[in-house]
């Protein structure tokens, strides 16, 4: 470009346009270059209003992409990008004329018209889905539609308005064209650009014509197979913007084709592409015509055509191969179909399931009886381990594709499964024959299928075990039976400790503290299916692993690792077996795995010691202890490999041998297991001590010594470790403590290593004391995560386990604790809290300084000291037991007083009280004095709170007596808060002193008299209900109570403590009361019904597990009866019932979403009938009397999410359209839906990616939004919040899903490209389900909004993404 530097814009493109007529190629090929420079800048915009530059520049190119030179004509090609944006809109239209009816008579391509066509198309300027037409998007569909259309399909398809010249008729369709000669000049190519770029402009007759020409060349004899797949691929484009007529005559048409007998198979294949492209591109329209569609599908896999073939065959001697690839097409179609609406094809599930099942096991050219290979009910053929896969009696045909039938097959057998799981593994019949036929696929002499066989039987293990967001509930509920005694009917213990309870349950199986006994299965249902089958899945995956190829191993592998996982062990048979795999996959190929975690061995060795793992933590330790040996020295090796990943694996494995080799699991052959775990021990100190060591792996290796270290600390435990390797591996633990790049990771040891052991172990002085100091200088760190592990180890140690130490130790670790109770931090000041009464606990005289009392003041008179008041009680019941109690009490009572929570406080004081026996400067009279004498309604409601909760715990020796609070049960001033702190008072004293034969009648006449303050009485009931123990004394008065709290219906004040209380009488006597509460659903008055629905969400809150038996027979009734209640605010508060059952009772929850979630599904949808109009002086205004309880079926939706991503799995085809419609719904909902969005194209790329063309839609109104002039500046900052959070969440989108494709090796090519980096975020068109919408969606925002995506993906990269 240096000849015509320093020129104007103009005459540089001038001069550059006479050397495209040299003839020298050179000089041709670099004019075009410089010329290509030239449009990219801002210089060249003149062109715009210069149509005689234009024109001549025109001609310049079209010489060029007539010369002989390729490289020129793809240079041409090149500049023909930047020239349509910068050019004269006049110009558009002839230069797309010239183009498309010149001849390329020195073409080295003969596709180089389409290849010019293809890229001004690609080139200009598109409309997007929201935002107003500008004037070049007009003009460029104004070219496609008057010049470029009529030249594809050869004739004027949009003939001009009578004020224009009518235009000549075009020449010869250059579509039509390649349908005479059979030719592929990717033509087609362009047709499909104009359906992606311009179908929203296109008009019906455009799109008919289109279309036509499309199934034209999908029909012709003389097309390819690449040119019918092409067409294929344009008609599904062009599907976007069928009508409905149009969409049901291209129905019609096909349906008449397929009804024809004779029709070839090869015709038959192209036709079930096409549905099941169309179907994948439009499968909300589409959905409704599958019911004409399907049976045409479905005969094609009927067991008659594969009779009537083979009887073919048998006469001619000679197999058909396009019959197979008829029946691969059909079975994609029939996958495409349940992927995109399997709620459209319900009726034809079992047809479906036997046509799967059916061509699963197809195998013509297999030298066996017809009747035993097809047959679904034969024998199943045993199979030896030393078997050769590739070996079998066949047929010698190397055109046989059959094997792709039977892949496809097992594909669309997951395919159904997923959207419809449920019906079929739920159904002993249906389970049994689908995993019958999956297990006698293992067989399969082709690598592929059987790979698939094995990843849809892996699929069907998983969807199979019980629902666990967490740990599986069969544990927990295996606990129960084992802690139940311990149980009583008390509704105090229940109500209190059931959290406890529970978390001791999952923590001990959790951390090995029980050795696991196999789970027995529900007596129906998904789980007892699988039982059944498990034993034939082992056997046959087991005989796979052992020998065959190392991807069927490592699939084979995956599959006894969910098996095992599913069933919560259930393998002692097999375990010979399973540990001769295991050793032999971690001795194969180790030198090389070990030095690259990219070794093809790599992943083999990772599932193998993870399927190690599971059985170390599913079986018991008595079985396994005679095979753990031979598999240490294996691991060893590879803990000390260059390969970091292997190394961190090997390190998990071994915390899992070690629980299953030490007490509380074990308590045989200590012997043998001391040595193993010297063994285990050497390598973790290896690994530690060298410096070398990757981090990662060293960090690894330190909380497995923590875990070993705890799990030795027992009395049995100590024998298996020596005093030296004890002690040598505390001082190990002390310095990665000290060690800036190894200190969270070993105080999350710390922490493991206490919650583990036992209560009151005692450690070396020095190296506690050094340990608790340590812990404390990290409470001044600036990194909460850092400050929050050194707290809990702290807790873990002094509180949880009962630690204690010396009091010269003690004072420096109290001083670094009392800053955080007034950090602010919640997470943090409550275990500072209960840290600091364990320390005070026997020295609190020296300990409790000024200081610290001052801190507990201004946290009492915090409004939050509420979240922490059973830390602060604690803390009060630790001072009460030393003389140090009056100092605490007067600094109380002085400093905070009536300056704090009368609640709170009154019941710290009140345990303070009670704890020092009356030693704490204030007697109980005193405090009874106050109530007598003070005015002051503040300081009564303090003292009646003291009295309370003295009364409550001192119990019949109180000499607080319940009838003293009645007094206080009427206040002249009705905003006055003294009757209810006396109704509390009296609940918590009657509940203490036993004496509730006395109390509760009185209770009871207060609640039926008419008065404002009769609801008051029931806060007596529901205390008495929840601390009372002697339940036999409240039954005679149950059915009072229950009357008194369902009299609160109608008054919306005390309705919220009359469901408290129906909760807790229900919770007391379930066999009575439950069945009533539940009754209560179907009363005529809507105040009744919302009162049963709020006691309901209690009852799934604060129940314990031993509660779920009454719950389970009427639960699932329950829900759906709550959520189908006529009344909008009902529906918003069943709603919120049943989030409250999926957090606390997820047990009885999660196996019945099927049936659950669609009715959630409903509530999401807008209800016209209840939105109404009202008037605000001259204005009218809409209120939707709905939108409440949309919120919570999305606030639910959301929470099941998060306690459980897996269950949704089977309901993503029912749930997304309601997340992307949700994105066009009230900005809350809105915000949950994109959060929900985010979410699932992490865990669920490839189903997320079918809707982000939808998505795109709703993204791009939202960008496009535009506020009236009169907007305020809060609604302006609202809506640009609002498209600053659409574009990062569309980034975010982009990778996770581009991410979990690539990872899931989905189709498509580019991946690479559309996920390296700064140039393009996301996936490309095709790969996953991903359409043309998205992508352009993308490159649109990232034009618009650069500065804020280059933020975002700055932000990603830190983030790791």
């Amino acid at each position: 470009m240096s000849s015509t530097q320093g020129l104007p814009a103009g005459a540089q493109v001038a001069a550059l346009t006479q050397k495209l007529y040299d003839a020298d190629a050179d000089l041709r090929y670099m004019s075009l270059n410089d010329l290509i420079a030239l449009l990219n800048t801002n210089s060249s915009a003149y062109l715009a209003g210069d149509y005689h530059t234009c024109a001549k520049l025109v001609d310049g190119l079209l010489h060029t992409l007539n010369d002989t030179n390729g490289e020129v004509q793809n240079l041409t090609i090149k500049c023909l990008g930047p020239f349509v944006l910068k050019c004269d809109p006049n110009i558009l239209a002839p230069l797309v004329h010239k183009i498309g009816t010149q001849v390329i008579d020195q073409a080295v391509d003969a596709s180089v018209t389409a290849m010019a066509l293809r890229t001004i198309v690609v080139s200009l300027p598109r409309p997007s889905a929201g935002l107003p037409r500008t004037q070049p998007v007009k003009d460029a569909y104004s070219a496609i539609s008057r010049v470029l259309v009529p030249r594809l399909v050869g004739y004027i398809v949009i003939p001009l308005t009578e004020d224009h010249k009518q235009r000549p008729a075009p020449p010869k369709g250059l579509l039509q064209e390649d349908l005479d000669k059979g030719t592929d000049s990717n033509s087609i190519d362009i047709l499909t650009e104009i359906g992606k770029c311009y179908g929203p402009m296109l008009q019906q007759p455009e799109i008919k014509a289109l279309q036509q020409i499309s199934m034209q060349l999908l029909e012709s004899g003389k097309s390819g197979s690449i040119m019918k797949k092409k067409a294929v691929a344009a008609i599904s484009a062009l599907a976007h913007y069928f009508s409905d007529g149009l969409l049901s005559a291209v129905t019609s048409q096909v349906i008449e084709k397929l009804r024809n007998v004779h029709l070839t198979a090869v015709n038959r294949r192209l036709y079930f592409n096409l549905f099941a492209a169309i179907a994948r591109s439009i499968p909300a329209k589409f959905g409704p015509h599958l019911k004409q569609v399907a049976p045409f599908v479905i005969t094609a896999l009927s067991q008659q055509e594969v009779d009537d073939q083979m009887a073919d065959e048998d006469q001619q001697e000679d197999h058909n191969v396009h019959d197979d690839e008829m029946r691969e097409a059909a079975i994609l179609a029939l996958d495409s179909f349940y992927t995109s609406s399997a709620s459209d094809m319900h009726r034809f599930n079992k047809e479906s399931l036997e046509a799967l099942i059916r061509f699963l096991r197809y195998d013509p050219n297999m030298a066996v009886d017809d009747n035993e290979q097809m047959d679904d009910a034969a024998d199943e053929e045993d199979f030896e381990g030393d078997e050769d896969f590739e070996q079998e009696d066949i047929a010698d045909d190397e055109d046989d594709v059959s094997w792709k039938v039977r892949r496809c097959a097992a594909k669309a057998l997951q395919t159904i499964l997923f959207a419809r799981g449920r019906e079929y593994l739920d159904n002993a019949e249906s389970y049994s024959r689908i995993a019958r036929a999956l297990v006698d696929r293992f067989k399969e002499r082709e690598e592929t299928v059987r790979v698939e066989v094995l990843q849809t039987t892996c699929f069907m293990v998983r969807e199979s075990k019980e629902h666990d967001p967490d740990v599986d509930y069969s544990e927990y509920l295996n606990s129960r039976e084992q802690f139940g005694s311990q149980q009583t009917l008390s509704r105090k213990r229940r109500r209190t400790d059931s959290g406890a309870k529970l978390s001791e349950a999952k923590f001990r199986r959790l951390t090995g503290s029980v050795s696991p006994a196999v789970q027995s299965p529900l007596p129906s249902g998904a789980p007892s299916n699988l039982a059944a089958a498990a034993p034939d899945i082992v056997r046959g995956s087991l005989k796979l692993a052992l020998n065959s190829s190392p991807a069927t191993k490592l699939v084979s592998v995956s599959l006894l690792k969910e098996v095992i996982a599913a069933r919560q062990g259930g393998v002692n048979d097999q375990l010979k077996e399973l540990f001769s795999l295991i050793t032999t996959n971690l001795n194969s190929s180790t030198g090389a795995s070990l030095q690259s975690s990219a070794a093809p061995s790599s992943s083999l060795h990772i599932e193998t010691m993870q399927l190690l793992s599971q059985l170390s933590r599913t079986t018991s330790s008595q079985s396994l202890q005679p095979y753990i040996a031979e598999t240490i020295p294996v691991l060893s090796k590879i803990g000390e490999g260059k390969s970091p990943q292997l190394a961190v694996e090997a390190l998990k494995t071994a915390e899992q041998l070690v629980k299953a080799l030490t007490p509380p699991r074990t308590g045989h052959q200590l012997n043998k297991t001391a040595a193993t775990l010297t063994q285990i021990l050497n390598l973790l100190v290896s690994i530690i001590s060298n410096r070398t060591s990757d981090l990662l792996t060293r960090q690894q290796a330190i909380y497995v010594l923590g875990t070993m270290l705890g799990r030795t600390l027992s009395k049995d435990g100590s024998k298996l470790l020596t005093k030296g390797q004890r002690e040598s591996s505390l001082r190990i633990l002390s310095d990665a403590c000290h060690n800036e790049t190894t200190r969270y990771v070993a105080i999350k040891a710390v922490d493991a290593m206490s919650t583990q052991g036992p209560d009151g172990v005692v450690y070396p002085a020095d190296w506690y004391k050094n340990l608790c100091v340590e812990l404390g200088h990290q409470l001044r760190k600036q990194d909460r995560s850092l400050r929050g592990a050194s707290l809990q180890a702290l807790k873990t140690l002094l509180v949880d386990r009962s630690g204690t130490i010396n009091l010269p130790d003690a004072v420096p670790v109290v001083d670094l604790l009392i800053p955080m109770l007034s950090s602010g931090d919640l997470h943090l000041v409550g275990p500072s809290v209960q840290t600091l009464g364990a320390l005070i606990r026997d020295s609190a005289t020296q300990l409790l300084s000024s200081e610290m009392i001052k801190s507990l003041c201004e946290l009492l008179r915090s409004p939050t000291c509420a979240s922490v008041v059973d830390q602060l009680s604690f803390f009060a019941e630790c001072v009460g037991k030393n003389e140090a109690a009056p100092k605490l009490m007067q600094a109380m009572l002085r400093d905070v007083g009536i300056g704090g929570p009368s609640a709170v406080v009154g019941k710290v004081v009140g345990d303070l009280l009670t704890s020092s026996g009356g030693n704490a400067g204030v007697k109980v009279e005193d405090f009874l004095s106050e109530l007598q004498t003070t005015d002051d309604d503040r300081r009564k409601c303090l003292a009646l709170s003291v009295l309370g909760e003295y009364g409550l715990r001192a119990g019949s020796s109180s000499a607080v007596k319940p009838d003293l609070f009645l007094n206080y049960f009427d206040a002249q001033d009705p905003a006055s808060e003294v009757p209810m702190a006396a109704a509390m008072a009296l609940g918590r004293t009657a509940a203490g002193a036993g004496n509730i034969r006395s109390c509760v009648p009185v209770i009871l006449s207060r609640v039926s008299k008419k008065s404002n303050r009769q609801n008051v009485a029931l806060h007596s009931i529901k205390e008495l209900l929840q601390h009372s123990e002697d339940v036999q004394d409240l039954s005679p008065f149950m059915q009072s109570m229950w009357d008194a709290s369902v009299s609160t219906a109608d008054d919306d004040k005390a309705r919220t403590i009359g469901a408290e209380c129906l909760s807790k009488i229900a919770e007391v006597e379930p066999q009575a009361y439950l069945q009533a509460l539940q009754a209560l659903l179907s009363n005529s008055n809507e105040n009744t019904r919302l009162l049963s629905i709020l006691a309901l969400r209690d009852i799934f809150t604060y129940t314990d597990p031993s509660y779920n038996k009454y719950l389970r027979p009427i639960f699932i009734s329950t829900i759906d009866t709550t959520l189908r209640d006529a009344s909008p605010e009902n529906r918003r508060n069943a709603l919120n019932t049943f989030g409250a059952a999926i957090r606390g009772k997820p047990e009885l929850t999660l196996p019945h979403l099927s049936e659950l979630l669609p009715v959630v599904l409903d509530l999401t949808v807008e209800d016209p009938s209840l939105t109404r109009e009202v008037s605000i002086g001259p204005f009218k205004q809409k209120v939707d009397d709905g939108l409440e309880a949309r919120k919570a079926a999305y606030e639910t939706i959301y929470s099941l999410l998060e306690a459980s991503p897996t269950s949704l799995t089977h309901l993503l085809p029912s749930l997304f359209p309601r997340i992307v419609a949700g994105l066009e719904d009230d900005p809350t909902i809105r915000g949950l839906c994109i959060h929900m969005l985010v979410r699932l194209s992490g865990t669920q790329p490839e189903e997320t990616s079918r809707w982000l063309d939808d998505v795109a839609s709703r993204f791009e109104k939202i960008i496009a939004t535009k506020l009236k002039e009169t907007a305020v500046r809060t609604e302006v900052e609202k809506l640009e919040e609002t498209k600053r959070t659409v574009v990062k969440t569309s980034m975010q989108v982009a990778r996770k899903v581009g991410a979990g494709l690539a990872s899931g090796g989905s189709s498509g090519s580019g991946t690479g490209s559309a996920m390296g980096g700064d140039a393009a975020v996301g996936v490309q068109v095709g790969q996953g389900g991903v359409g043309a919408k998205w992508v352009a969606f993308m490159e649109d925002m990232r034009r618009e909004w650069a500065a804020l995506v280059k933020e975002e993906e700055k932000a990603m990269r830190e983030r790791g993404f």
